[in-house]
Formats: structure tokens, C-alpha cells, sequence
């Protein structure tokens, strides 16, 4: 429970999830590094801002954020 805030719950990941996180990052970096490949500097981030905006219709705008990922990396 979060301090102050009894509706709240905080979820902890197991060894075998962190495991499973940090094997995903690499694989979705590089999947989004040849998504927008195509893309120019400024295109890659108005498609993110607007990929941003779209989410922010749908739900809680609280998750991780969206980032550019410059490619190559």
C-alpha cells in the first residue's frame, strides 16, 4: 500500500520478470530503431508526439513515456 493512499497497491517485479524485462529492451529497441529508420529527426518525433496524444485519449497518460530512440542505438 502506498503511503497515504489506501487505494494504491505496489507491485514489485520477481527475479524471473526482471529477467524476462531486461532480455525484451534490446529486442524492442532495435524493432523501433527499423520502424523509424524512414523517418527524418522531426518526423520521428511528431509521429511519437502524436502516437503520445493518441494514447492520451484513450487512458491514464501516467505510463512510461514514449522516447525517440536515435538509431543506432
Amino acid at each position: 500500500i502506498a503511503k497515504g493512499d489506501r487505494r494504491s497497491r505496489r507491485l514489485h517485479l520477481q527475479t524471473a520478470g526482471e529477467l524476462a524485462l531486461a532480455a525484451a529492451a534490446p529486442v524492442v529497441r532495435d524493432i523501433q530503431v527499423k520502424m523509424l529508420a524512414g523517418l527524418s529527426d522531426t518526423e520521428r518525433v511528431h509521429l511519437l508526439q502524436l502516437l503520445q496524444k493518441a494514447l492520451g485519449a484513450v487512458g491514464d497518460t501516467r505510463r512510461t513515456p514514449l522516447r525517440v530512440v536515435a538509431p543506432g542505438t
